[in-house]
């Protein structure tokens, strides 16, 4: 990723960390071609974001157990929900904002266990070390850390890896992937990752830098997404879930053929296995 995107990336989600996401149009609820247009502004300032949450798979009950604030609407699916995490398990959340699935993972492995989470900006860290400050949580840690390089953990000692709506705003899934691979344990650690992917990828030279920091231009297509996993390690991939996530008309000055028009994009939660 260049970094003027990665500074972009930083500077968007550090502003949600302070004042929210309001902005944010690019959610499940919208699949309309006018996705990221001002006409929307209205109806999404009126969401909320628990309701959100609840969209992409996330349940009340369970979000109302963990700190609200940790709960900010930028994710794309409910991993936590599908990696079957244990008591005592050691869970490593790549992207972890304000701290929504560490704090889910965290009380589901209890004291006996541990989750880290793993953020590259400082306003999301912060918040996130408050929330567990604020709410008593002596079972989580949050570290400074970009996934698409060496992550502050030991290789061979995590049970779980989540991430949500987080690899496809890196340039290099690979390293990314390489990265999760390294630290799980072998035969037993395993990765369930939701994120978005598309039918047709953007030609760099087509690629818009806010487009990429809302997860969209980023996005690989589903084939090429899994083949990062493969070449990273992973052998046993399995999609629990693939539903659509939005809908894009062709934007302005794009290539008429290279686009053709329109652009899907879906939203999996994927689970790889360590050999």
């Amino acid at each position: 990723m260049s970094n003027e995107i990665k500074e972009k990336i930083k500077e968007r989600y550090g502003n949600i960390a302070l004042v929210g996401n309001s902005d944010s149009c690019c959610m499940p609820a919208f699949s309309s071609s006018n996705c990221c247009s001002n006409s929307n502004k209205d109806i999404i300032d009126d969401i909320s974001l628990l309701s959100s949450a609840k969209s992409i798979g996330y349940d009340t009950k369970e979000l109302e157990s963990i700190p609200s604030s940790s709960v900010l609407g930028v994710g794309c699916g409910n991993p936590i929900k599908f990696a079957h995490i244990k008591e005592g398990d050691t869970v490593v959340d790549f992207g972890s904002g304000a701290g929504i699935d560490v704090f889910l993972a965290a009380n589901i492995v209890k004291q006996r266990g541990k989750v880290i989470g793993i953020d590259m900006t400082d306003k999301m860290l912060q918040k996130a070390r408050d929330n567990a400050q604020k709410y008593g949580y002596k079972n989580v840690e949050f570290r400074h850390g970009d996934i698409e390089n060496k992550v502050p953990v030991e290789d061979n000692t995590v049970n779980v890896v989540t991430s949500n709506c987080v690899i496809n705003l890196t340039s290099n899934k690979n390293n990314a992937f390489k990265q999760i691979y390294r630290i799980l344990k072998p035969q037993v650690g395993k990765m369930v990752i939701s994120d978005l992917v598309t039918d047709k990828e953007i030609a760099a030279n087509s690629i818009d830098a806010e487009s990429w920091c809302r997860c969209i231009d980023g996005a690989l297509t589903k084939d090429n997404y899994i083949k990062s996993m493969r070449e990273a390690g992973f052998k046993n991939i399995e999609i629990l879930d693939e539903k659509p996530y939005l809908d894009l008309e062709k934007q302005e000055g794009q290539n008429k053929e290279e686009d053709n028009g329109r652009r899907k994009i879906t939203s999996l939660t994927i689970k790889a296995i360590k050999e």
